[in-house]
């Protein structure tokens, strides 16, 4: 059952047509007689955290060293070996085999234009080519910066989102970054945890940074220092954060702010945010207007926000809270409280809304809860808690500028 478990997981994720179908009818993937829908949702979910282990078990079956599951996901339909995203452009544009690492290297070496996406970008930025590897097994994975005499050591940073789904949401460009750099630390946790340390087993965590009682912005400016500190080194630093991370990530911001500062080559690469699975899961589309703010940001600043609009709020299980918990559970409920306090003055206490919370695994249905303003005070909210408020009425129309508008279309 558990290697069954394990490949279904691999499949699912290659194909999302496959995991709605689960979601629909799961006893026509799991084997199982006798087990409602449910259950079998549950059965797979209960084996999620041992996911390496299953992944060694099935694979040992078949005498065959494991795959990470970006490697499977990765692989073309008829078993030929897994391509990065420079080699297929290559590959499409010249129709020649994908260079290897070593190729690669010699071209640079010999002032070749440059090909890959880190080397168009090392010539853009400092028009000095990158240090490249090609995986987390090479020897250049190891290598540091000779030290020279009064040298100042140039780094580079990337500051990457993993999305909300494991290895399915995480862009190529991304996965290329996270493959290649020379040092990966990660804010991240459960099973994507599991997927980054299966890709590169070197890589070092940031989430231990946190204690129980610890004020969250010394963490963040902790973080800060521990990314810093091999770019600073002149290494080549790839940093992963959960979702975006850019939406809610202190540190990812910042340490780009002072790698720039002091001289270093920082970006951030886009990613699939919670509110980019929001507007998926809920249906909503925000070309008619979004407003979004922290829970605690909101409640607490004189803002002249509009109810005729949408309004996303962040983080509502931890109102008011500065300092880390490691509880998932509603870290204030008071905080709740006051926020549908105020919500239910500008819309009323009978006004619909929606707890929203996304799914980290394609074998599971996200977390759409629909209540009253009223009943947000007693409603079950964790730490990944959304509320999602749908606008207010319609607003109005400015006649005068429809008017200016189309006065010449008639």
């Amino acid at each position: 059952m558990s290697s069954q478990i394990a490949r279904l997981l691999i499949e699912l994720s290659k194909d999302p047509f496959k995991s709605e179908q689960f979601l629909r009818s799961p006893k026509q993937f799991l084997d199982v007689e006798g087990l409602e829908t449910a259950q079998c949702i549950a059965l797979l979910s209960r084996n999620l955290n041992a996911i390496d282990q299953e992944l060694v078990r099935a694979k040992s079956e078949e005498n065959k060293p494991p795959r990470p599951p970006s490697e499977v996901i990765a692989q073309i339909e008829d078993d030929k070996p897994p391509h990065t995203h420079s080699e297929v452009i290559a590959q499409i544009e010249g129709n020649k085999p994908p260079r290897t690492a070593s190729e690669v290297i010699a071209q640079i070496e010999e002032d070749k234009p440059p090909h890959t996406h880190s080397e168009v970008i090392a010539q853009i930025e400092g028009n000095k080519p990158p240090h490249l590897h090609n995986g987390p097994h090479t020897e250049a994975m190891t290598a540091t910066i000779p030290d020279q005499p009064n040298e100042i050591k140039e780094g580079m940073l990337f500051v990457v989102g993993s999305g909300h789904s494991i290895a399915g949401q995480v862009t190529i460009e991304s996965l290329s970054c996270i493959k290649q750099a020379q040092k990966v630390l990660y804010s991240c946790n459960g099973i994507t945890e599991d997927w980054i340390t299966e890709i590169r087993s070197d890589c070092e965590p940031l989430n231990d940074l946190y204690a129980d009682g610890k004020d969250l912005h010394t963490t963040y400016g902790e973080m800060v220092e521990r990314i810093l500190r091999p770019v600073r080194a002149g290494l080549n630093v790839c940093v992963v954060f959960y979702g975006h991370p850019g939406v809610f990530v202190h540190a990812g911001h910042e340490s780009i702010r002072q790698a720039t500062r002091e001289g270093h080559r920082a970006r951030m690469l886009p990613g699939v945010s919670a509110h980019d699975v929001l507007i998926a899961d809920l249906g909503v589309d925000p070309s008619s207007g979004c407003q979004m703010f922290d829970a605690t940001d909101f409640l607490t600043r004189k803002r002249h926000y509009d109810p005729t609009c949408a309004l996303v709020l962040w983080q509502v299980g931890a109102v008011g809270v500065h300092q880390h918990n490691a509880s998932t559970e509603n870290w204030n409920v008071q905080g709740v409280a006051n926020l549908a306090d105020f919500l239910g003055e500008v819309y009323s206490p009978d006004h619909k809304v929606v707890l929203y919370s996304a799914s980290p695994l394609p074998t599971c249905k996200p977390v759409i809860h629909p209540l009253s303003i009223s009943e947000l005070p007693k409603a079950k909210i964790n730490t990944a808690s959304t509320l999602y408020v749908p606008p207010k009425g319609e607003p109005e129309w400015n006649m005068d500028m429809v008017g200016r508008l189309y006065k010449n279309k008639q």
